[in-house]
């Protein structure tokens, strides 16, 4: 989720709220765009920008005179007020793809913060932490910030990708055949080219049905790839002609689910297994009685009060759903079990 902080513009040099149009995948302009923003720290939606309602009509020009950052996607122009509230806040957009065609509207959450501590790859967000009963005398935002990042990274490492959006600039080889696959989960692709030649997009089938149809079986995600389509002839379209590092692929990529929004959001187990990793390890590296007690809770399989027995789970014991026991990555088999179901599969190979 956006993290915006009191004083901190979105513009052209800083596009935190922005909203990219898509078509099948691939980006494209449009004729009319506006948003509204709303603060939603109180018990319902208060619309507070642009100020005296209404809407704010976003230029369709490319930056830095208007607001198109680049192909398909906007930037929304909003300074943040010194002092607005702290908290939950939407962003409405409203578009209309051509002239005379219907308005079409979407709607996106975003954070405002007093302290420009949460990273764009943080899995959860301290307002999320306090609202699960993380007090100030527990962990002040910045120790809370941390942490998040901290677990973040962590989730990343295990899970060998990310659950955000990304852009990023992929040099591959050429497979000389229709098929490309991609090291990464694809939320839109801006551009593909071989030996620096543009490719057309007319028969190039671009595997990201997770957010453009809601698919998840087959999940897109798993087998990210690149395929020409066959023309009405039965010849191929196209193909990716061999080479080292002669593709070039250009887009924005993370394992992300489905919300409505063209770049989806992060999965809201991964969000959970984030804040179950900074809940275990609030206690200060210091207390160590108290991080030992946390991280060995889940191996506790008998307890004998009376005589302070205690019977361990072994190594490996809490691999299996419902089972107690240490996990894998974290040790707690409730964590471990959300990063099993969202690790990357093995990629097999042969030279």
């Amino acid at each position: 989720m956006t993290v915006i902080v009191r004083g901190q513009a979105s513009d052209c040099g800083n596009p935190l709220l922005h909203l990219a149009i898509r078509v099948d995948g691939s980006p494209v302009d449009v004729s009319e765009i506006a948003f509204e923003i709303y603060d939603k720290t109180g018990a319902s939606p208060v619309h507070i920008f642009p100020a005296g309602g209404g809407r704010e009509v976003v230029s369709i020009e490319p930056c830095p005179l208007g607001d198109r950052v680049d192909a398909g996607r906007y930037v929304a122009r909003w300074m943040t007020p010194l002092a607005e509230p702290l908290g939950l806040h939407e962003i409405r957009w409203f578009v209309r793809q051509s002239p005379g065609a219907s308005v079409l509207s979407f709607s996106e959450d975003f954070y405002v913060s007093a302290l420009n501590v949460i990273a764009s790859a943080s899995y959860t967000t301290i307002a999320a932490l306090r609202d699960e009963g993380i007090t100030v005398e527990q962990a002040s935002d910045a120790a809370l910030a941390r942490k998040i990042r901290l677990a973040s990274a962590l989730i990343d490492r295990w899970c060998g990708w990310w659950f955000y959006p990304k852009a990023l600039t992929f040099h591959l080889d050429g497979s000389g055949g229709r098929i490309l696959q991609l090291g990464a989960p694809i939320i839109a692709i801006t551009s593909v080219s071989v030996h620096d030649e543009p490719l057309d997009f007319e028969y190039l089938r671009i595997y990201n049905r997770h957010l453009t149809e809601c698919l998840n079986d087959p999940d897109d995600r798993q087998n990210p790839k690149l395929e020409w389509e066959l023309a009405e002839n039965e010849h191929s379209a196209g193909w990716f002609r061999k080479g080292t590092q002669n593709v070039r692929v250009v887009g924005r990529f993370g394992f992300t689910d489905y919300d409505g929004t063209p770049d989806g959001k992060t999965p809201d187990m991964i969000a959970l297994a984030c804040a179950l990793l900074v809940v275990r390890g609030l206690a200060k590296l210091s207390d160590t009685d108290v991080r030992d007690e946390a991280r060995n809770r889940s191996r506790v399989v008998g307890l004998r009060t009376r005589d302070q027995e205690i019977s361990w789970a072994g190594p490996g014991a809490g691999a299996g759903v419902g089972t107690r026991g240490t996990g894998a990555w974290s040790g707690d088999p409730e964590i471990d079990n959300i990063i099993a179901s969202y690790r990357r599969p093995p990629v097999l190979g042969a030279v």
